[in-house]
């Protein structure tokens, strides 16, 4: 297969991770598919359920591997800890004080989930969807072209980064936008774009932005806004859209139905091999992003 990186975004509830199913009808055209899925997410792994079941996918060994990275339960972190924190960090302080907090090297190894989605990424240790065992898979930049990683979500990742670089502070200084965006971007998502060989499928959550493409007026009661890929601040909105050799929108309609978006107003979308259209079936196998459709 092609590689393809692939930025798929919208709404929990819109149906993203029931669609990566609708990939497993490729398999008459190419029996060597796998996907392995990165779930950082609660309800990821039900979504896929869903959509398996929906379009009656039967699987064989080997050919979906998924592992979960979420914060883990930690029984020495009760409540009181979590009032404690909030009233130490900030409800206690100025605002100005709050921004002062110092973060120690020791304070920022209690957030580890940013490190642990890098560790299962470097060493991945899947669960096989059909037998139930786990396989180390290795590292993902040694995988083929017939193999699609499929990461849920970039929200996740950008939310366990940021809790990695303010530590136990609750204020948000400047630097650490800078800090947030470089590693993100050098960590995740050069990687995944650029440096391995098999294809990505990065699934995030929309939010609202300056519309980066228009020439914005000076009143902010007039500035044209546009809904994009959720990231930290605005300054990565363009970039991250640009990474992507298909940026989709999906969405619910007020009909209770699950739609694709290739051209959408207002919305961030960048399609190549899918159509620049709305209401598109949201169905991978339809559309010739991976070089082949389930009709030829």
């Amino acid at each position: 297969m092609l590689k393809r990186n692939i930025l798929l975004y919208g709404e929990g509830g819109s149906g993203k991770s029931a669609s990566i199913a609708t990939i497993f009808k490729l398999l008459d055209k190419n029996p060597e598919i796998k996907i392995r899925f990165l779930a950082t997410e609660a309800n990821a792994l039900d979504g896929l359920e869903e959509g398996l079941s929906r379009h009656k996918i039967e699987l064989k060994k080997g050919q979906l591997h998924y592992m979960v990275c979420r914060p883990t339960y930690n029984p020495k972190y009760t409540s009181a800890n979590v009032v404690r924190d909030f009233k130490q960090n900030f409800l206690d302080l100025s605002e100005g004080d709050a921004l002062k907090v110092k973060i120690g090297a020791g304070d920022r190894s209690k957030h580890s989930e940013f490190v642990a989605i890098l560790e299962g990424l470097a060493v991945f240790k899947g669960v096989d969807f059909v037998t139930g065992e786990v396989d180390n898979l290795g590292d993902y930049l040694q995988w083929d072209t017939n193999t699609i990683l499929v990461v849920d979500s970039m929200t996740a990742c950008v939310d366990y980064l940021v809790s990695t670089v303010k530590g136990s502070r609750s204020a948000t200084t400047q630097k650490d936008y800078g800090d947030v965006q470089s590693n993100f971007m050098s960590k995740i998502i050069i990687p995944l774009t650029e440096q391995c060989q098999c294809s990505v499928i990065m699934l995030g959550h929309p939010t609202i932005g300056e519309d980066q493409t228009v020439k914005q007026p000076k009143s902010d009661e007039d500035k044209v806004t546009k809904l994009y890929p959720k990231t930290f601040g605005q300054a990565l909105n363009n970039v991250i859209v640009s990474k992507f050799s298909e940026v989709i929108y999906s969405y619910v309609d007020h009909n209770d139905r699950f739609y694709w978006a290739g051209k959408k107003s207002g919305v961030a979308t960048s399609p190549r091999k899918l159509p620049r259209e709305d209401k598109l079936d949201p169905d991978f196998s339809k559309y010739p992003i991976f070089g082949v459709t389930a009709g030829g």
